[in-house]
């Protein structure tokens, strides 16, 4: 196979949103005429999945529902390292603020919590449940932390970057073993409220950490054999994804022209998660100042590499529950005219 016979998966969470006001005529469009061309003229088909954590799971064969997918083990397994047959689940630092009779959920794009503050909060932790034999905590990116048990909890869980800016109360954990682990959300909520971290940090007019939220429970799965020939994320998941199944990984090019230049044959796996945070906080500046920077560095030439032969096929997911595959015969779809990316589906 020559080098220029190569196919891209490109997932780019939060391409089409969702963001409030999409639907009406003064919300803001970015100038993407790639963008629109590629999607107007790929084939849309359903993508088996919605959301970004199910939707790239199901690119490596794991097609359980979100709440139950091993997200913590598989995110552990890129922050560290090390493979451990343990039952592992996220328990991130947020803050969570009143809001009428609402609590809402902020992570560490709001928090930017320092080693530090890290490790006195994870000490008060290991204070508190630190004689349990059955836990261990550990963190090894001060805004991932995470907890081993031996016995598997009967949990279903929502991914946090699901749950930012959200009412938490419909997103708590659920199963047999959920009223247990929401009175353990009390106790660390209490415990947190008494830490001389946010007491500096309420000083300082910072944004206090005073939860954190449970998600991804499960062990490290057994992946079929995936068909990529590489992959090319910055993102926890997809480098655990990756170094479970044995496929190379590479850090993303800063555009798709270095990628055309160093990418060899075979099917590829590039990750763009740069819109995720406008997404997340509803951003709609921020969300258009990104669509527009990987319409230049990425959507642009990857369709210039689509009409001169240096792509045979590309396939781009937006997980919002479509994908749109672009190939040879796509530039001849004349009559799918694009429209704007505000309003496209």
């Amino acid at each position: 196979m020559g080098k220029s016979v190569r196919t891209m998966t490109l997932v780019v969470p939060g391409l089409l949103g969702p963001l409030p006001g999409m639907d009406a005529p003064a919300f803001p469009r970015p100038h993407a005429p790639a963008a629109e061309r590629l999607l107007a003229r790929g084939r849309r088909a359903g993508a088996g999945a919605e959301g970004y954590e199910a939707v790239l799971c199901g690119l490596f064969g794991l097609d359980d529902p979100v709440a139950s997918l091993p997200l913590a083990a598989l995110t552990r397994l890129a922050d560290t390292g090390q493979r451990d047959a343990g039952w592992w689940l996220r328990a991130d630092p947020v803050h969570l603020r009143a809001d009428q009779s609402r609590l809402i959920l902020f992570d560490d794009q709001v928090l930017h919590i320092q080693p530090d503050e890290c490790s006195a909060l994870l000490a008060r932790l290991e204070s508190l449940y630190g004689n349990d034999e059955d836990w261990h905590l550990e963190a090894p990116v001060p805004s991932r932390w995470y907890l081993r048990s031996e016995q598997a909890a009967g949990l279903e869980t929502t991914p946090l970057p699901r749950v930012i800016g959200a009412h938490v109360d419909p997103h708590l954990p659920r199963g047999p073993d959920a009223a247990r682990w929401h009175r353990l959300l009390n106790e660390v909520q209490m415990l947190f409220h008494q830490a001389s971290v946010n007491a500096v940090r309420e000083a300082d007019g910072r944004p206090t950490i005073n939860s954190v939220w449970f998600w991804g429970g499960g062990r490290l799965p057994q992946v079929p054999a995936a068909g990529w020939r590489r992959v090319w994320s910055d993102d926890p998941l997809a480098m655990g994804l990756a170094s479970l199944a044995g496929v190379e990984r590479s850090d993303v090019p800063a555009t798709a022209r270095d990628w055309l230049a160093d990418a060899g044959s075979g099917t590829h796996l590039v990750v763009l998660d740069g819109l995720t945070a406008a997404v997340s906080y509803g951003d709609v500046e921020a969300w258009v100042q990104g669509v527009e920077a990987i319409e230049q560095a990425w959507l642009a030439p990857l369709a210039d590499g689509l009409a001169h032969g240096g792509l045979r096929e590309l396939d781009i997911q937006p997980c919002n529950g479509y994908r749109y595959r672009v190939g040879p015969g796509s530039a001849w779809r004349l009559w799918r005219r694009p429209r704007p990316l505000a309003v496209s589906g």
